[in-house]
């Protein structure tokens, strides 16, 4: 007798390097998508292009919303890749935390709503790819 279980709904998930990320798609091109961070890492983030668990790459392609509020980051690196690979910022991603600058590298192409809001910005450089910004909450200091 064989056994099946479905389970509808479930995502699955894995850390590494304190980054978590959930399984977006299984079938060729794997992709992530980064769903947490845990603070234990540091303030210090660099969001690498492709992870690897059980032995299957896994393409970054997109930064959940509020992945990485409230952090206590003072510094994010967003992957850009030789292939351009589909990076979309979520809602209010990087919110709250004291991040002094930002590039948005190439790869990306969309930012939600509030993903840099409350920080100490005083230098954004912008995706060329972007094809959507929101209403954006900037304070730069000059």
């Amino acid at each position: 007798m064989t056994l099946c279980t479905a389970v509808i709904g479930y995502a699955q998930t894995f850390v590494i390097d304190y980054i978590t990320y959930t399984i977006i798609s299984n079938q060729p091109p794997q992709a992530v998508k980064v769903t947490g961070y845990n603070t234990s890492g540091g303030s210090v983030v660099n969001i690498p292009t492709s992870v690897i668990n059980n032995s299957i790459t896994y393409n970054v392609t997109t930064i959940d919303e509020y992945a990485f509020q409230n952090k206590a980051l003072t510094s994010v690196t967003i992957p850009n890749s030789v292939i351009i690979i589909i990076i979309i910022i979520g809602l209010a991603a990087f919110q709250t935390n004291t991040l002094s600058s930002v590039t948005i590298p190439d790869s990306v192409t969309n930012i939600g709503m509030l993903s840099f809001a409350q920080n100490q910005l005083t230098s954004i450089v912008l995706s060329i790819n972007i094809t959507d910004i929101p209403f954006v909450e900037l304070t730069l200091q000059i």
